[in-house]
């Protein structure tokens, strides 16, 4: 009777899996390490996917956010090269804009104090210190789509002391009761403004570029001093206003070249220096660091290098299956014989081993899934993040899955399957191997492959390592050790600084006691400083300080020239002191400048009495401009800042507190140690430094599972030659030296690549930081000691084994 053979896709697809997965159980050993290093690879893959996913999506909850732009302005200075690019506007030019362009639909400002106010509800006797509160126009909701839980819209923001507030802090003020109709009061220094709340909003979701708490009228304060006396509302070349637009559906794509079309006619004579740019909100959180953000943004670079890493981790995992899989070619070569002897096509067994591959993949995605659950609460915790289990049920997650096992399975299987359907059936079942272990290079190659990616992101770490260690011990400029600092925010804190500060210099342990507009690195003031005797026509447009006459001297700068100031001088009121860039900038010497008039933001005449050594008011991310340090403490200052000797500092904290709330009773005391808020401002690149510190050792751990497959293969392929060698006399240490030798061949050309790419990389990633280290020659020297150390020590073991076997037993056949 003939047989017939089943060729349905079916039954050969149920085949290869049977086949499949005989194998894989049949060598424990090679599937273990080829799905513990598929599992790292692909757990890494997808923690790493999840992060990038979580970034990308910011500010893409507000309705139709494709339509909400933001309007940043460059100015020039009119007679240097000085290019300031701000988030800041003038006033005018939101509601001209919108009044002018049909492709414009509506547009709100807003104005945030970069510094926590205190927010007082006096009915209950409670008081926070509040960080999210924008005063802004009644428009708010037409741009951002924000809506209301309680409360009518329309009329929300109209009428002057009214205030829309989240859903949390109406809990924390009123618990469950309604608060629409409550009043409370906003407190900033000794001024005190009564807010009606006239609506509830939902609390804006955690990925977005703002989260506002408070929005508050702008027509409250649109009459007040600070307001009026500088033109900030009624302006069109003053910037002080953050504003946004939302655009129609069919938005020119000329619009922003028509907005500066019209600027420039209303800017008349200074058009040249304004340049404004439309912002799409979807880039902000990852694509700007301008001057005046509401918050610390994102970085698409680092999104680039965590992906990056992903995609090489993935690229290490399948590179070890390959070698692996021609490592174990000769346990399987009479299978592969045999087969084609029956009349199986080659095509026929490049899909069983592919579909090994796949199995294989599928298994490894089900361990990394396991490890994503497992891992993904210490990620949120350390990244800062809040990424939901509920990822599983996300239909673009399963997408990414797919492609990710279909990749690994593919890319991982595609080599063996081609290389072992080679074999010629006929020296197979002769065991006539000689012809068979083709493919020298492409292996070689895979291999020079995974030592020039751990070398890569080996190099990498140890240069954001140094990086970040420079950052933090470079010297500053002045003194931050064991100054504390503390908002000056209570009610008629500002008006009794003075006797504060009196009180708080009797003690002992008190060596300094100072008042300044901002904490120095994390905050300053940008606005035009006009210098009459040397520019009358063109205001410098320079960061400051507002401080009192002993800022100086509690962080410790240096004096160049002339004095510091003096509080029994009356001439100093108003007097500045300029860092050595002002100077430079003006083209005058240190000694030259000295006694020129300045006009300072607020519109007061004084003179420069002095000149300091250039110190960093701002992070290591920025050149060292032309900076000014104001006296103009009695409206300027929102923060004292307390130098105390280290003896004693938790009896000096009590001390403070006390006095505190003598001045201030029931206000907050909240207190800050000036080292670690500039700690602080480095923590984003720490994180990136931490997260790509941990997948290189990742990367390392999946190369040493790939060395050994290596190991495996060159001690299969030269058994024989080791026992001959041996019986001639050679020793252990010559057959391990011999089969080394080889070995760090590959890993030197692996070496070079990736250190060549490692400069290019990270002399690219240095740029960012305007003060960096240099790449000596020393950390690409440690990483390749590295590389070669562990890289002989994972095959160490292996050719010494192999050194050790007894010649009689690999000849036998011979």
């Amino acid at each position: 009777m003939k047989s017939t053979i089943n060729n349905s896709p079916t039954f050969l697809i149920q085949n290869y899996l049977k086949v499949a997965l005989r194998n894989l159980l049949r060598n424990k050993s090679y599937t273990a390490i080829n799905v513990i290093g598929l599992a790292i690879s692909i757990c890494s893959a997808l923690l790493i996917l999840l992060f990038v996913q979580y970034q990308l999506v910011y500010d893409k909850h507000f309705p139709k956010s494709e339509n909400i732009v933001r309007i940043t302005s460059k100015i020039k200075s009119a007679n240097t090269d000085d290019i300031n690019h701000l988030t800041y506007t003038p006033g005018l030019w939101g509601p001209e804009l919108t009044r002018e362009f049909k492709n414009i639909e509506s547009y709100t400002r807003f104005f945030k104090y970069r510094a926590d106010i205190i927010i007082n509800y006096e009915k209950e006797d409670k008081q926070f210190f509040e960080g999210q509160f924008f005063w802004t126009d009644p428009t708010v909701f037409d741009v951002f789509g924000f809506k209301l839980k309680n409360g009518n819209i329309s009329e929300a923001l109209v009428r002057p002391n009214t205030v829309v507030i989240d859903e949390n802090i109406a809990f924390k003020y009123f618990g469950d009761s309604n608060p629409i109709g409550e009043v409370i009061n906003y407190v900033n220094g000794d001024s005190s403004i009564p807010l009606e709340i006239t609506g509830i909003m939902p609390s804006v979701p955690e990925q977005s570029h703002f989260h506002p708490h408070f929005f508050a009228s702008l027509s409250t304060i649109a009459d007040e001093w600070w307001i009026q006396d500088y033109d900030r509302m009624d302006s069109w070349s003053t910037p002080f206003w953050i504003t946004y637009l939302r655009v129609n559906n069919n938005k020119d794509p000329r619009l922003e070249e028509m907005v500066n079309e019209y600027l420039d006619l209303k800017l008349q004579q200074d058009s040249s220096r304004y340049t404004a740019y439309l912002q799409n909100i979807h880039d902000i959180h990852l694509k700007s660091n301008l001057a005046g953000e509401f918050e610390d943004n994102g970085d698409v670079k680092s999104l680039y290098i965590l992906s990056s890493i992903a995609f090489l981790i993935l690229l290490i995992a399948c590179f070890n299956f390959m070698n692996l899989a021609t490592a174990q070619a000769s346990q399987r070569t009479k299978e592969i014989g045999i087969r084609k002897a029956l009349g199986s096509s080659r095509e026929q067994l490049i899909g069983q081993f592919i579909g090994e591959s796949l199995l294989l993949a599928i298994v490894s995605f089900i361990f990394g899934v396991i490890g994503v659950e497992v891992l993904l609460p210490y990620l949120n915790e350390f990244a800062g993040t809040h990424i939901a289990n509920s990822y599983l049920q996300n239909d673009w997650f399963w997408g990414y899955s797919t492609i990710l096992i279909l990749f690994v399975g593919i890319l991982a299987g595609s080599y063996p399957a081609f290389y072992l359907s080679s074999f010629s059936p006929l020296n197979v079942l002769k065991n006539n191997l000689s012809g068979v272990f083709k493919g020298e290079l492409f292996r070689q190659i895979l291999v020079v492959g995974q030592f020039t990616i751990a070398v890569l992101l080996l190099i990498g770490t140890i240069v954001i390592t140094d990086q970040l260690a420079f950052v933090k011990n470079k010297p500053l400029g002045f003194k931050q050790d064991y100054i504390i600092t503390i908002p000056l925010r209570g009610d008629g804190l500002q008006s009794q600084y003075s006797r504060l500060k009196r009180e708080l210099n009797i003690h002992p342990n008190i060596a300094s006691v100072s008042a300044s507009s901002a904490i120095i690195m994390q905050g300053r003031h940008s606005a035009p400083i006009s210098l009459p005797d040397i520019r009358p026509d063109d205001p410098v447009n320079w960061e400051f300080l507002n401080v009192d006459h002993t800022y100086p001297e509690t962080i410790n700068i240096e004096l160049l020239s002339g004095r510091f100031f003096d509080e029994n001088r009356a001439s100093d009121s108003s007097a500045a002191i300029l860092n050595e860039a002002a100077v430079k900038a003006l083209g005058m010497t240190n000694e030259s400048i000295l006694g020129t008039r300045i006009q300072n933001g607020w519109g007061t005449d004084g003179k420069v009495i002095g000149v300091v050594k250039d110190f960093h008011y701002a992070t290591l991310h920025q050149d060292i401009k032309p900076f000014a340090l104001l006296l103009n403490y009695e409206f300027g200052v929102r923060f004292i800042n307390i130098k105390i000797v280290n003896n004693d500092i938790q009896g000096s904290i009590s001390h403070i507190q006390k006095l505190w709330e003598k001045y201030s009773p029931g206000t907050p005391f909240n207190y800050s140690f000036l080292d670690d808020n500039i700690d602080q401002l480095y923590k984003t690149e720490e994180k990136e430094g931490k997260l790509i510190t941990y997948f290189t050792s990742v990367c390392m751990i999946i190369s040493c599972l790939g060395l050994f497959g290596l190991a495996s293969f060159m001690v299969d392929r030269r058994i024989k030659e080791i026992g001959i060698r041996k019986v001639l006399g050679a020793t252990v240490q010559q057959v391990m030296l011999l089969l080394s030798f080889a070995f760090l061949k590959q890993v030197l050309i692996g070496f070079v690549i990736g250190a060549i790419l490692a400069w290019l990389v990270m002399d690219y990633w240095l740029n960012e930081f305007a003060y960096r280290i240099n790449l000596n020659v020393s950390i690409f020297l440690i990483s390749g000691l590295i590389t070669s150390f562990i890289a002989l020590l994972t095959v160490g073991w292996k050719t010494l084994k192999a050194a050790h076997t007894n010649p009689a037993n690999t000849l036998r056949q011979e």
